[in-house]
């Protein structure tokens, strides 16, 4: 049983599981910028609302975020705009 409870803690998505995304994702931009006390990423995602889910809340996993700013379209969001725990951040409509 073990190495069951250790795959779900993992995040571990089965086919059986598998869901189509509500937001496709044509382009990933990563920034990695790694010293020795930290490392700092940048993302920059263009999304698209996947047409078979209109009004679907955009959901992202993390893990150990630490989280500097969201900028959706040049225009940084407010808190009360979003929601973050510690494995993911969601972005409220």
């Amino acid at each position: 049983m073990q190495a069951q409870n250790e795959s779900q803690d993992l995040g571990v998505t089965y086919l059986k599981d598998y869901q189509t995304p509500s937001y496709l994702c044509p382009e990933i931009l990563l920034e990695i910028d790694i010293n020795a006390q930290h490392t700092l990423v940048r993302s920059t995602l263009s999304l698209v609302r996947n047409a078979t889910s209109p009004n679907a809340t955009l959901a992202l996993d993390c893990d150990e975020l630490e989280l500097v700013e969201i900028t959706i379209n040049g225009e940084r969001l407010q808190a009360s705009e979003y929601t973050v725990s510690d494995h993911q951040l969601i972005i409220l409509d």
